[in-house]
């Protein structure tokens, strides 16, 4: 069970629902089956990025493995030279255009490294779409890089246009994915946890087919609000 399907187990327990089962029929929707009647899927609100390819990418589809992939490369680099430690922080924009960066990265933070550098700051850029920022620690740490932020170009800023956009990507999503099962169920809800709006209710409606689709936070139960398609 992923960490959102557990954090709408933990939300239909606190709505009072005790018969919940989770995947009734195996690895297809739904997600649960609450009192036998109700088939309840679950998706987190995320960010899209639109290539204009009709494939619209979830921005944790690169932005997570990239950094997990920069983490690992850093440590690999061990302890300070020279007494030195540097934060690093990157941005990042879509498409991708280096996507085996590791290499070049390497060398030149070797290069960094292994050089007695003056300056508190320094900048690599891999390509137009990804570049690192270094700044020098106050004191050396355990690691000679260390990794300290990151900015992702591609990120807005979440006003009521946005919202709406990524929720009806979302729910289209999920509409077809059930469609070959639609009819086993007489009732199907749809539940988004928040991954980035962070719990505030935003007053939209949006057209839809499902009997409800909900926003929940996992840290405010209480807080969770239906979007209803209007009438």
């Amino acid at each position: 069970m992923k960490q959102e399907e557990k954090w709408v187990e933990e939300y239909l327990r606190h709505q009072g629902f005790k018969d919940i089962v989770f995947e009734p029929d195996g690895n297809v929707p739904p997600d649960f089956l609450v009192n036998g009647t109700i088939a309840i899927e679950v998706r987190r609100l995320n960010q899209h990025y639109d290539d204009k390819s009709g494939k619209p990418e979830g921005l944790e589809q690169l932005a997570m493995p990239l950094r997990g992939r920069l983490e690992t490369l850093l440590k690999t680099l061990g302890p300070p030279a020279n007494g030195v430690s540097w934060g690093v922080s990157y941005r990042i924009k879509r498409p991708q255009l280096t996507k085996t960066w590791e290499p070049a990265v390497r060398q030149k933070l070797q290069a960094f490294q292994s050089a007695t550098v003056a300056a508190e700051e320094g900048v690599i850029e891999i390509d137009k779409h990804f570049r690192l920022r270094l700044m020098r620690t106050s004191k050396p740490g355990r690691l000679a890089f260390i990794l300290m932020g990151n900015t992702d170009s591609d990120a807005g800023g979440w006003v009521v246009p946005e919202l709406e956009k990524n929720l009806t990507l979302c729910v289209a999503e999920k509409t077809r994915k059930i469609a070959p099962y639609r009819s086993k169920y007489q009732e199907w809800w749809l539940i988004f946890v928040d991954f980035v709006m962070g719990g505030i209710h935003e007053p939209i409606q949006m057209k839809h087919n499902w009997d409800k689709v909900i926003m929940m936070h996992p840290s405010n139960y209480p807080g969770a609000y239906e979007i209803k398609s209007p009438v």
